[in-house]
């Protein structure tokens, strides 16, 4: 089994007051049904370690090939919301599962069946509301279109088009956007996002020194955004390595990883 690391981050923004002092979530991303071969065990524990106050899933727990058994993603999920309470954005993968029915079968009638529970809160171009001490965080989950994940090539987000997704920004309530591919990160600061959460290129599979992530998974080298703490104006992106890979099972100097963040 994998050794997991723990990447840990402060955020601060003069949008939060000192009623969220203290307050903490884990992220995850990229968990890919444990294909990579983690120990759940061991995470859960970290996980417990932390005491953190939610869990954000930034996507792609499941891996969407036609008739696999995403059961190990599945107990994972549950496992997380029988403790905390889990905002759900989705990836590319629950994506695919959800608009190819031909292609996934009854797949993504099975994932909403066994990803129901009540400290789920799916966040599939929704907003939900963190409340602590009479005031409020938004925390909302992009599902972009098919279109923004094309390999070899890049397509412009036209302006406007998150809003019509998952509503207007606040400008005096602190903004968490959950979003997959961090690629569009500057449309999301132009949005009014507070603070990103992304996934989806696993590091970038290698990761050299100084160089970075190797590889995307739109095979692009060395993308400008692979791994960590990413700023543009006012806004902030957390970009998590992932817990698993899928078809090409490599990481290599780039150890699966959960995410603590702290206000």
């Amino acid at each position: 089994m994998k050794k997991v690391r723990l990447a840990e981050y402060s955020v601060k923004s003069n949008k939060l007051s000192d009623v969220w002092k203290g307050y903490s979530f884990v992220m995850i991303a990229d968990y890919h049904n444990n294909e990579y071969g983690i120990c759940d065990e061991a995470v859960l524990e970290m996980i417990d370690e932390i005491h953190p106050d939610c869990i954000m899933l930034a996507g792609d727990m499941v891996v969407a090939v036609p008739g696999k058994d995403n059961s190990r993603a599945y107990r994972f999920i549950k496992a997380l919301a029988d403790k905390y309470t889990v905002y759900y954005g989705y990836g590319n993968h629950e994506y695919r599962l959800k608009i190819y029915p031909k292609t996934y079968g009854s797949m993504y009638r099975e994932f909403l069946e066994h990803t129901t529970h009540k400290n789920i809160i799916r966040l599939e171009n929704e907003t939900a509301v963190i409340r602590r001490g009479g005031e409020h965080i938004n925390v909302r989950g992009i599902e972009i279109d098919r279109r923004f994940y094309k390999r070899f090539g890049r397509i412009d987000m036209p302006a406007g088009y998150i809003s019509k997704k998952v509503g207007h920004a606040s400008k005096e309530s602190y903004e968490i956007l959950i979003a997959h591919n961090p690629r569009y990160f500057e449309s999301y600061a132009q949005y009014g996002a507070d603070l990103v959460l992304s996934g989806h290129v696993h590091g970038g599979l290698v990761r050299l020194p100084i160089l970075g992530g190797v590889l995307s998974p739109d095979i692009r080298f060395f993308p400008k955004y692979d791994y960590g703490r990413f700023t543009s104006g006012n806004a902030t992106m957390l970009l998590t390595g992932g817990l698993g890979a899928h078809t090409l099972k490599i990481r290599m100097f780039n150890p699966p990883e959960i995410v603590a963040v702290r206000f």
